[in-house]
């Protein structure tokens, strides 16, 4: 599965020149990015970057044999991908979004909560949403007090839940 790392908004000038809205949590890969996957409905396609700036939060980039507002135009809308070998390492304990869902939610007896269906990044801490057979679904604070372990070898993450946090969702 490849990871995404950023989306082509749009064409930037008249020289071929991408507008590219990041989508890491390390924007500093675009100063050494030399290849990416070029990734849209129509396929995917292995991209050799000729150079790449920053212009404020967007990252400006430009593909060799990309050489006019036209032919740029028509990455718009893309993603741009990378194989998972090419992610950046992360510190113990810290994990990417694709690692983590689907994995399987127990409480520290080991009573099935269900699946981490989604992570929503709100700015303070995250939230994981968890799904199970039943439609039934949890929402849980990624904090320390609540996610107790994460086992992605055998995709178990064990959440100890804190008073009162099940019956104010039902």
């Amino acid at each position: 599965m490849r990871i995404s790392i950023g989306k082509i908004l749009r064409a930037h000038g008249v020289k071929g020149d991408l507008k590219v809205l990041p989508l890491t949590d390390f924007p500093e890969r675009y100063s050494s990015l030399r290849s990416v996957i070029v990734e849209n409905t129509g396929g995917s396609q292995l991209r050799e970057v000729e150079k790449s700036q920053w212009l404020g939060q967007y990252a400006i980039i430009k593909f060799v044999g990309i050489d006019d507002r036209d032919a740029a135009e028509k990455l718009r809308g893309s993603h741009l991908k990378i194989e998972p070998e090419n992610l950046f390492p992360l510190a113990p304990g810290q994990y990417y979004i694709h690692q983590l869902l689907g994995i399987t939610v127990v409480l520290h007896d080991g009573t099935e909560l269900g699946q981490l269906a989604e992570i929503m990044q709100t700015g303070s801490n995250d939230v994981y949403k968890v799904t199970n057979s039943s439609d039934q679904e949890f929402l849980l604070p990624a904090i320390r007090d609540v996610i107790r372990s994460i086992d992605l070898e055998k995709r178990i993450m064990t959440v100890k839940l804190l008073p009162g946090l099940l019956e104010t969702q039902k």
